[in-house]
């Protein structure tokens, strides 16, 4: 009987395991389809992301792609941000195309009280420099380390 109860919880357990989970964990929310992030960014944002969750409450997710294929950015992040399993109203998608250097920040009502369109923009302003320099992973490391610095502040205001 012992044998039988293993089996069973052996076939659930690869049963989870094979059908996934649309939810991704920490260590997989960057998304990096251009491959312009070093693994030490790779790092950085993780720790990043992983204390922003932890200590503050929205979930981040990071997802580089080459070319918009045609599409306005607007679009195609909120669209990658929701097949991804991430909720418009309280997480955050930071999407970056290499090609044409096309960004954007897709957040939801819950988070725009504090990352409201105008700092969204300045976040992007102050990643553009080192996006124009082929630095993608350098400006997202600082994009994201301004971002939580934004919650910290305004850690009040999000709720966890």
């Amino acid at each position: 009987m012992r044998a039988l109860h293993f089996i069973i919880a052996c076939a659930l357990f690869a049963g989870m395991i094979a059908c996934g989970s649309k939810e991704a964990t920490i260590e997989n929310r960057i998304f990096d389809e251009a491959h312009v992030i070093s693994d030490v960014q790779k790092d950085s944002l993780i720790n990043a992301i992983r204390l922003i969750e932890t200590k503050i409450g929205p979930r981040l997710a990071i997802m580089t792609v080459e070319n918009l294929n045609g599409e306005k950015v607007e679009a195609l992040s909120a669209k990658a941000a929701k097949d991804h399993g991430f909720d418009a109203s309280k997480d955050v998608f930071f999407f970056v195309a290499t090609t044409g250097h096309a960004a954007h920040i897709v957040t939801g009502s819950e988070v725009e009280k504090v990352l409201d369109d105008p700092l969204r923009v300045h976040l992007i302003w102050d990643m553009a420099p080192k996006f124009n320099k082929q630095n993608y992973g350098s400006g997202l490391v600082d994009g994201v380390e301004k971002l939580k610095a934004v919650f910290i502040v305004n850690k009040g205001a999000l709720a966890k």
